[in-house]
């Protein structure tokens, strides 16, 4: 679903088919960026200062994941995401690298540039699903991550207001007959 300068994404994994043997270590859901970004920015709940994507490593400490928001800042544009995964039983943290040195494991171009996202570790379920809710903005905006959680995890207050009745008289015309 999207529309304008938002999208909202539902990802089932089903992982049903595995044999009952076969244990789920990790499953990760992550973005992985050019590394042609001068001046990107990353942001999320555990550094709301953030950390340049410069493809130089950083710290970024993977828990807690309190409201799961990832925030990135470039001069062309803003991203916000917003992600959660339901049924699942395992641990949720953040995924975040940013490192350019060659890396014979990573897929795409072998490096990672701010590549960022979650992480969920031991969990037993087979089937779940990983919802985000994307918001494009322009400019580089500094953090609004937390705003845009709380925007898209509270839902809209509606105030009623009951107006009193009002009368309403119609002109009667009648004919004599």
């Amino acid at each position: 679903l999207a529309y304008s300068s938002f999208q909202h994404t539902m990802t089932p994994v089903d992982l049903t088919s595995l044999p009952g043997f076969v244990a789920i270590d990790e499953a990760r859901f992550s973005l992985d960026l050019t590394g042609n970004l001068p001046g990107a920015t990353f942001f999320n709940e555990n550094v709301p200062g953030g950390v340049a994507i410069d493809g130089n490593p950083d710290v970024v400490p993977a828990t807690p994941v309190n409201n799961p928001w990832l925030q990135i800042s470039t001069d062309e544009g803003s991203f916000i995401q917003i992600t959660s995964a339901s049924e699942t039983d395992g641990e949720l943290s953040y995924y975040y690298k940013d490192d350019d040195a060659n890396d014979p494991d990573d897929t795409g171009d072998g490096r990672s540039f701010g590549d960022s996202g979650l992480s969920i570790t031991n969990t037993t379920t087979r089937y779940f699903v990983i919802e985000s809710f994307q918001y494009f903005l322009s400019g580089n905006q500094a953090n609004r991550g937390n705003e845009f959680f709380e925007k898209s995890t509270t839902p809209p207050l509606v105030k009623v207001t009951l107006m009193a009745p009002h009368a309403i008289y119609l002109p009667l015309v009648t004919t004599n007959n």
